[in-house]
Parts: C-alpha cells; sequence; structure tokens
C-alpha cells in the first residue's frame, strides 16, 4: 500500500446548475460549462495544483502547498464572480479544502483530507470557500489570507462538530503577493518590477544596497518575498546573500530569493545550509523569460526551494567517492535534479513521464538512501536538496 503524504484536497461546485439548461437552452449551459471548468483549471495550473478527477458538476484537486490551494480557491472565486457580471446566468461557486495524510492508489486520493473535502463543499453556500483545522493553522501562519471562523458545522457522515473556516476572498490582500526588491541597477528593478506588476503581485518596496534594504523591513514594510542581488555596494561582493540570511533570521516568515549574474554553486549550498523552506537562488539571465521570475516568487512565498537549473545541470554529473548520491540511481537523481529545481510533482511527472505513482517510489526511495526521516520541523524536499548540493560540488 502507498505511503500517505501530507497533501491538500480541494473540490469545487457549480451552484444551481441542475436548472442551467432550462433556464438558459442547452446549447448556452454547455457555454457556461466550459467557460466555468476552464476558468478553474487556468487557476489551478497557475497555483502549481493537479486535477485528480471531475465530479459531476466540479473537481477535485491536490496540492503539496497549503497556501497555493488557498490562492488557487481565491482566484477561482474572484474569476468566477468576474464573470457572472458579464453573464448573469453563470453560476456562482462554492469550493471546500482540507490538509492531511492521504494516500494515491489507482489514480485517486484517499484518506481523511478527501473526505473532509468533500463536506465542506458541499456544506459552502455559493460563494464561499471553507477549510478545515490544518489548512487554517498552516495558512494562519504565513498572515497571507484573511478568514472567518464559523460555528462549528454537522457535516455528513460526522458524527462530532467540526470547525471551519471560510476565506475572505473578497479581501484585496488575498490575491496580490508583496515583494520587495533589491538590487543596485535601477534599470534591472524596475523592469522585475514591472514584470510582478503584470503577473498580479504587488512591489512595495526597492533598495539599492543592503543597508537600503534593511532599512526597509525596520520601518514596517512587510512582504512576502525579498527579491536580492548577490552583488550590492559597498565591495559589490556578497553583501546581498548577507542580508538575505540577516532577514531570514529575523524574519522567518519572509520567502528569500536571490540574484546572481554568475554560477556560483557554493552560493546556493550556503543560501540553503540550514535547510530552511522558502529559499531560492535564480540566475539573472533565467528571469529575462517572462514566466520564469513569477513562477520562481510564488514558489518560495509558498514555501519551496528554487535551484537555477544552471547550477543543477552543472552538479549533477559529479561524483565523489563515498557520497550517499552513489547509491541513487539515475532515474532518482533526474528526479533529484529537477526537485532542486523546485519542480513540482506534477512538472516533475510531466518531465521525465512518470506516474504519479512512480515518482511516489522514487521520492520515498531517496529519502530512504539519503536517510532523511520524516520529522515536524523538517522540510524533507528541502534537506534532501540540500544533501544533494553539498555532496555534488
Amino acid at each position: 500500500m502507498p505511503a500517505p503524504q501530507t497533501v491538500t484536497i480541494l473540490f469545487t461546485d457549480m451552484v444551481g446548475s441542475t436548472d442551467l439548461a432550462g433556464r438558459v437552452g442547452g446549447d448556452t449551459a454547455d457555454e457556461i460549462r466550459r467557460t466555468h471548468f476552464a476558468l478553474l483549471r487556468e487557476a489551478m495550473a497557475r497555483s502549481d495544483g493537479e486535477e485528480v478527477k471531475t465530479t459531476g458538476d466540479g473537481l477535485m484537486m491536490v496540492f503539496h502547498s497549503v497556501v497555493q490551494a488557498i490562492d488557487c480557491a481565491v482566484e477561482m472565486q474572484r474569476a468566477v464572480d468576474a464573470c457572472r457580471h458579464d453573464e448573469p446566468d453563470h453560476p456562482d461557486l462554492k469550493v471546500g479544502l482540507s490538509t492531511g495524510e492521504a494516500s494515491f492508489e489507482e489514480q485517486d486520493w484517499f484518506g481523511a483530507p478527501a473526505v473532509e473535502a468533500a463536506r465542506l463543499c458541499a456544506a459552502a453556500a455559493a460563494g464561499q470557500t471553507l477549510l478545515g483545522s490544518v489548512s487554517h493553522a498552516v495558512a494562519a501562519a504565513r498572515g497571507r489570507h484573511r478568514f472567518q471562523a464559523l460555528a462549528p458545522l454537522t457535516l455528513k457522515g460526522m458524527s462530532e462538530p467540526y470547525q471551519a473556516w471560510e476565506v475572505d476572498w473578497r479581501d484585496a490582500t488575498c490575491r496580490r503577493l508583496r515583494v520587495v526588491l533589491a538590487d543596485d541597477s535601477v534599470l534591472l528593478r524596475e523592469g522585475m518590477a514591472r514584470m510582478l506588476t503584470a503577473s498580479g503581485m504587488d512591489v512595495i518596496g526597492q533598495a539599492a544596497d543592503a543597508a537600503e534594504l534593511h532599512a526597509l523591513l525596520a520601518n514596517d514594510v512587510s512582504p512576502e518575498v525579498v527579491i536580492t542581488d548577490i552583488r550590492m555596494p559597498p565591495t559589490h561582493t556578497d553583501e546581498g546573500i548577507r542580508a538575505a540570511l540577516e532577514i531570514r533570521k529575523a524574519h522567518p516568515d519572509i520567502g528569500i530569493l536571490v540574484l546572481s549574474q554568475y554560477l556560483q554553486t557554493a552560493y546556493a549550498v550556503r543560501l540553503l545550509s540550514d535547510g530552511s523552506r522558502g529559499m531560492g537562488y535564480l540566475l539573472k539571465d533565467r528571469i529575462a523569460r517572462a514566466d520564469e521570475l513569477p513562477d520562481a516568487v510564488r514558489r518560495v512565498a509558498a514555501g519551496e526551494s528554487v535551484v537555477d537549473p544552471e547550477v543543477v545541470n552543472r552538479l549533477v554529473s559529479k561524483r565523489r567517492d563515498g557520497s550517499a548520491l552513489n547509491a541513487i540511481t539515475e532515474r532518482e537523481r533526474d528526479v533529484l535534479a529537477l526537485m532542486a529545481e523546485g519542480r513540482s510533482n506534477q512538472a516533475i511527472c510531466e518531465r521525465l513521464t512518470l506516474s504519479p505513482k512512480t515518482l511516489e517510489t522514487h521520492v520515498r526511495s531517496i529519502f530512504t538512501k539519503l536517510d532523511i526521516v520524516a520529522e515536524p520541523n523538517d522540510h524533507r524536499r528541502v534537506l534532501a536538496v540540500l544533501t544533494y548540493l553539498r555532496e555534488a560540488q
């Protein structure tokens, strides 16, 4: 039986769809349904979710990040709400999500979070997104979304009252990530700011050096992600990475994305040296691609590690006698390299043409060979990546 994984399961339902064809006609109803599901799938793809199956008038999705699951729910609700302004007959949406251990078998997910998410979706009213206690606890610690506690619900099949929270998706702070930029090049900062703003983020501060960056954070600027160059005035050596590590120590909830003009693998190892989540290292050439920077920022904000593929490419072929990496097969090495890049399970499956079940087997084998055990305060994917980077140098 597959080992359970901690995931967030999300269910959607189209409200009042039963009589849709009777109200607007069959052809129009079909077009509305196509539009509705396209909106949901676009939001899911941007939030790094995976579609499990359709459920009649809804979708079942799985996420490996609670924050990204809620981001997806917020974006779906807003997209449907905007569509309803133009097309009043478009049905409303309700969403339920829950986090916990679930098992993937026969192309489906089973376990408590799947049951709870389905029950929460059924209990939600039109326009509501409801989530359970575990999802709320994790997301509330990130401070990115706002929630309203509900009176305990009576959910189908559950004997005890269930404490649920509603996501306040109409709150403007739910959608837009807050980012601070630090680079001594005004042109580069402005270019990144425009790119991030166009991707639905708010650049709430800019700094030309490490001193200005620290001053911004000291003046109650509260970003979710800081992007900083490695080399900044006055010496243009490692001011940026030192600032990043100081920020992480003082503000552990802020994601850090470090940019470098030149490939220096030691910096990637130094950045991830404490096994922390929400850290990234990218080459500046990479961010010239329109989708790379926003994607990296979102992943870092969600607590993932992001390492530039060029770093991985340089290290992947290196071997050392006695290294734990020597026990890893070539296919497992491919998986670990993509994990180092911060790729999701879905992206790894697509890149390597693997089924989710096969990927799960590879990942479990990697953790075993690198002697990485489950610990409540450790993120095993980051620890695996860190082992990979350290030993591959």
